[in-house]
């Protein structure tokens, strides 16, 4: 049986009269890739509809365990030729995400979530400092949701399994009950952090800071791991982003931790002052979660930034981006962290 490579670089020859010769010097990355039988097939069917040809299969499929196929084929096999025609992301993505269950069906719950809540909100009359008590819960879903479908993205790329699969279980445990709690006091109209009106409330809330301390001391784990990794399936501009948003993601979870030994979340006034519409960030005063949003979801936008900078410029180009983006971001993040706690709101 043929390896991976030799495989594609048939096809490349026969559908293509790409020589060996010509991408002999990216060989070594190349065999840092191997291809499942759906990828091939994936790969023979995009290759079909940009082209509009048959695709010549030359030798039977193998067993090949699975790896990321996306930047291999982009950059190294067809030297940026179809990086438009070739690959939709968002099936990509969907295709890796679905590789680890529990973060799957973790973002699935809370869609439904979600979606219930959405739902019982216009027959819901509880109200939580001026505002309707779901839709706490409804944020948190959301956020939740995106926390971890793109931890189920960054996982794919950590070689080390067992690891994987404990942070994986690790997080559905610690955020499933993060949400229960919220949704749980929501319904009940009672604040689920900051309260200390009641022994009850104030166990909750307790209990939520040691499950969020705990998803973030695996986070750095993980993170540890991942950064000691001698190999990687994806290039250097894109591993660096995920790097810098893993570092800024547990930072700033730890300030969440600090938030939460605070007397509320806004600073000059007491909280429930008026708010921006669903994130309710007071444009009163200054609202210490303005930062924390922003420092967390690092975790995705710095991996987006290299990924659409990706598509328009060379690796190394965007690897210098990349690190221009991520200090432009912290500072950002840090000068918002200031103005609220020096209680003027983020947009007031």
């Amino acid at each position: 049986m043929l390896s991976v490579n030799k495989k594609l670089y048939q096809v490349l020859r026969l559908n293509f009269g790409i020589q060996k010769t010509n991408i002999s010097e990216h060989t070594n990355i190349i065999q840092a890739y191997n291809l499942c039988d759906w990828e091939l097939e994936l790969l023979y069917y995009k290759i079909e509809n940009a082209f509009n040809i048959e695709i010549k299969k030359p030798v039977p499929k193998d067993e090949i365990s699975f790896k990321k196929l996306e930047d291999a084929v982009l950059e190294i096999l067809f030297n940026n030729l179809i990086i438009d025609k070739l690959f939709h992301p968002n099936f990509i993505m969907i295709k890796i995400i679905k590789q680890n269950k529990p973060l799957f069906w973790l973002g699935n719950a809370m869609i439904i979530i979600f979606l219930l809540l959405l739902c019982f909100y216009p027959f819901n009359d509880t109200i939580i400092l001026g505002l309707n008590s779901v839709i706490k819960p409804m944020k948190f879903a959301l956020s939740i949701w995106i926390y971890s479908w793109t931890m189920a993205l960054i996982l794919h790329y950590v070689n080390n399994t067992t690891a994987v699969k404990i942070y994986s279980w690790v997080a559905v445990i610690c955020m499933g009950f993060e949400q229960a709690a919220i949704t749980m006091q929501a319904l009940r109209g009672e604040l689920s952090h900051f309260n200390r009106t009641n022994i009850f409330g104030m166990v909750v809330f307790v209990l939520m800071g040691v499950f969020i301390l705990t998803i973030t001391l695996f986070t750095v784990y993980i993170t540890c791991i991942f950064i000691k990794q001698k190999t990687y399936k994806l290039h250097a501009a894109k591993v660096l982003s995920i790097k810098i948003g893993l570092v800024y993601f547990i930072v700033f979870s730890l300030y969440g931790g600090y938030i939460s030994s605070l007397p509320g979340h806004t600073i000059g006034a007491p909280d429930g002052s008026k708010g921006l519409p669903f994130l309710n960030w007071s444009t009163l005063f200054g609202d210490v979660r303005v930062a924390h949003f922003f420092g967390i979801h690092s975790l995705q936008i710095i991996p987006l930034f290299a990924v659409v900078t990706g598509k328009y410029f060379a690796t190394k180009s965007t690897l210098l981006f990349v690190k221009i983006f991520s200090v432009l971001y912290i500072c950002f993040v840090i000068f918002v962290l200031l103005q609220s706690v020096k209680g003027i709101p983020f947009i007031g």
